[in-house]
């Protein structure tokens, strides 16, 4: 949609990041960028933005500054200019605290001039952070009375749209484009930008930055009724692809991601957008492709570690590609589970750390005192010290003034004295959430439902817009979670029945983020009705979470994540490495395949991750040659088979000998004396469902693989995977033996024989991972 004719003249800083400076010329700026230096720290980083505005200003009110100096008439009525923009709702949509900023930062900007010896005409006003001055009136009067700079105001208000479904808003780059090819031409192109933008829900073409400044610096002529020319445009198409690789691997981009971008995202924007508006002629002999680099389920989602391994990282635990028997078995039946339950237990204790802030948030309040921020030189009464640190009722009085306030944040009001330092901590001790607060909720859902997916999450409305519960449904007593299917085409509806725990966390997010969403429904703000809301870094602006994926990528919260499993016991190393592989999608599939491996059913899996149709290649994506291997040889084609054909006759003498001392003894015996090959892997793909697989068995067999199930069934602590594994094997081979299915009498007679036969080892002895 777009957004140019309801903003005010300027708004987001990126939307002028790349505009030149043309009116504060050189020699003034090497004075006036010194000269923020000495203002004080309340200030840091103004500079930037302050005097892009004051740019902005001076070209859309054609007011001229002399080439150098400050005492003239024209200077004078720029800082007037400036001062009265700032504070007008006409040029800016701003708190009154940033006005409060901005104004008083100028203020010290023209007062350190004149230390420095120049002649500064004065301005005389007082800023307010609580409300407007009447002292700025009329700075405001004068700004909002001259007579503006159509073109320019068009060009500073930026060229902003929202994408399909209005969550996403993005300004695009054009400026380059603008001043090498003029305003028709670009509002021509911005056009087509806006209709490719308005049918989709990405928040932004990778293709626009590189491409508006190969525009500008396109090194020979260059103007519109040339891009009609299919000669030419063959020519400049080459160019571009060619600086646009150049400048995505110059950024650190890997090369085959921006040759996807190219043939999937570029190509067709080009065609359907630029070609398709009539501003570009078709090439006269077609678009530069760049060779398809397609990959199969079995080379996607690779990673190098440190020391050349190469594994496959779409879960949690990253497999190896190459790996034995053995190392499968102890990653499926123990490292990947292993994993998950780490994850289980950080997220159940921060989501009840978190829980535990919030109800205590009511009980505080009632001990403590509501902190008012009094008027300069009026704190007799020593209110301030309410907050301190030092004071033992700190957290109390900042409840009871949460309480009493409600959600604020620092547009508001000057947070930093209201509340204890510093305030992000005070915020998470109050129950206010951020993202990193929701996040131990979110993994809940998705170990409970992986059929959750990030994207599903940061589209959940908790409210439409009459004001009616939306994604949580309650249906002929389950309670659902009704949301938008991912990947979905016509914003197809998903319902998630939610497991009791599942319900009470989707419960301790509404009531988290209710503060917040109080806050933004007085505003007027739409947002209010999303399900994720979060305060930002501290009690800032409430935002619906849009990139959970991004965010949990991210050096910061992958040094929070690291901190808190180091506080549930994981040693650093560890923690630091599941902090860089743990993310929403890595649990999810994690919690997937852990499925497939606990049923042996990849249908079980592609049910319980919400895949609409079962793909045979579906594990391809998640799990490596030698793994899938290990499951078809010896765990699905012996359990889906079923069939017991061999026996093996006085094997009890395969237990004369002492007990076993370790698994790795007990893994061996089992290996000898249960499977029997009878063909190899290339031969097993060929085998009918109803071909009989043989399987050694015997009365002491058995009594060893009982003792080990019952072992593993006790365990205290986590068990090893080849435990794990043959645990399996014996509760899968009773069943079968105990089934009419067998169909074999004399079998089902050794089951008693075997539990009475004594096995003379302690299996909890090496169980154990």
């Amino acid at each position: 949609m777009n957004l140019q004719g309801k903003l005010t003249i300027v708004n987001n800083n990126e939307s002028f990041a790349d505009y030149p400076f043309i009116e504060l010329n050189a020699k003034l700026l090497e004075v006036l960028e010194p000269a923020y230096a000495p203002l004080p720290k309340a200030y840091k980083g103004i500079q930037s933005v302050q005097l892009k505005h004051w740019e902005c200003v001076l070209q859309i009110t054609g007011l001229k500054l002399p080439p150098s100096g400050f005492a003239s008439r024209e200077f004078w009525r720029s800082c007037v200019a400036y001062v009265g923009a700032i504070n007008s709702t006409k040029f800016i949509d701003a708190a009154q605290v940033w006005r409060h900023r901005h104004t008083t930062a100028f203020a010290h900007l023209l007062k350190q001039l004149t230390s420095e010896g120049w002649f500064v005409p004065p301005l005389r006003f007082e800023s307010k952070s609580e409300s407007a001055s009447e002292s700025l009136e009329p700075y405001v009067r004068f700004f909002e009375n001259l007579d503006l700079v159509e073109e320019k105001v068009w060009v500073w208000r930026g060229w902003w749209s929202n994408n399909r479904d209005g969550r996403k808003r993005q300004c695009f780059p054009l400026y380059p484009i603008y001043s090498r090819l003029g305003r028709d031409f670009t509002q021509l192109f911005f056009d087509a930008c806006d209709s490719w933008a308005t049918a989709r829900n990405s928040g932004s073409n990778p293709l626009l930055r590189p491409l508006s400044e190969y525009i500008g610096r396109y090194p020979d002529d260059l103007n519109p009724q040339m891009l009609k020319d299919p000669k030419f445009t063959e020519e400049f198409w080459h160019g571009y692809f060619e600086y646009f690789i150049q400048t995505r691997h110059e950024a650190g981009n890997e090369l085959t991601t921006s040759l996807a971008q190219w043939n999937a995202g570029s190509l067709q924007f080009i065609s359907a957008s630029l070609e398709g508006s009539g501003l570009f002629a078709k090439p006269a002999h077609g678009m530069p492709a760049a060779p398809r680099r397609t990959k199969s389920g079995k080379r996607t989602n690779l990673h190098i570690s440190e020391d050349g391994i190469e594994s496959k990282g779409r879960l949690i635990t990253h497999v190896p590609l190459t790996v034995s028997d053995d190392q499968a078995m102890e990653i499926l039946f123990h490292d990947i589970k292993h994993e998950i339950d780490l994850i289980e237990k950080w997220a159940i204790a921060f989501s009840n750390e978190f829980s535990n802030n919030l109800d205590r948030r009511q009980i505080l309040a009632t001990q403590g005192q509501v902190r008012i921020v009094q008027k300069l030189g009026a704190n007799s009464s020593g209110h301030k010290n309410l907050v301190a640190r030092g004071n033992p009722l700190a957290l109390a009085n900042a409840a009871a003034t949460f309480v009493h306030f409600g959600y604020e944040t620092h547009e508001d009001t000057r947070i930093e004295l209201k509340y204890p330092k510093p305030i992000p901590e005070t915020a998470y001790s109050l129950g206010i959430p951020n993202f990193g607060a929701l996040l131990p909720y979110l993994a809940l859902l998705v170990l409970d439902h992986p059929k959750i997916t990030s994207s599903f999450l940061e589209k959940l409305a908790l409210f439409d817009a009459h004001g009616d519960r939306k994604c949580l449904q309650v249906l002929d007593g389950v309670t659902y979670l009704v949301g938008q299917k991912d990947r979905s085409v016509g914003h197809q509806e998903q319902q998630i029945p939610l497991s009791p725990r599942g319900e009470s966390t989707v419960n301790r997010i509404i009531e988290a983020t209710a503060p917040l969403r109080e806050y933004l429904k007085k505003k007027g703000d739409k947002n209010w009705r999303m399900l994720l809301l979060t305060s930002g870094k501290s009690m800032g602006v409430p935002l619906p979470i849009r990139n959970i994926s991004g965010i949990t990528t991210s050096p910061r919260y992958q040094r929070r994540f690291a901190d808190q499993m180091v506080a549930i016991g994981v040693d650093q190393e560890r923690a630091l490495s599941l902090a860089q592989r743990f993310s929403l999608a890595s649990l999810r599939a994690s919690v997937g395949v852990n499925i497939f491996i606990r049923t042996g059913s990849a249908k079980e899996m592609a049910d319980a991750l919400g895949h609409v149709e079962y793909n045979a290649k579906l594990l391809d994506h998640y799990l490596p040659t030698p793994i899938l291997n290990f499951f078809q040889n010896r765990w699905i084609r012996i359990f889906q088979t079923g069939m017991i054909v061999e026996s093996m006759k006085d094997s009890e003498l395969l237990l004369a000998a002492s007990g076993f001392k370790s698994m790795t003894e007990l893994h061996e015996f089992l290996k000898l004396h249960t499977f029997k090959r009878l063909d190899d892997i290339e031969a097993a793909s060929k085998i009918e469902s109803s071909t009989e697989v043989a399987f050694g068995i015997s009365a002491g067999v058995l009594a060893v693989l009982l003792a080990l199930q019952k072992a593993v069934a006790s365990a205290e602590r986590t068990v090893n995977g080849r435990a794990l594994y043959w645990s399996g094997i014996a509760e899968r081979l009773i069943d079968y033996l105990q089934s009419d299915a067998s169909g074999r009498e004399d079998l089902k007679q050794l089951i008693p024989l075997a539990k009475a036969t004594r096995i003379e080892c302690r299996f909890e002895d090496f169980i154990y991972a």
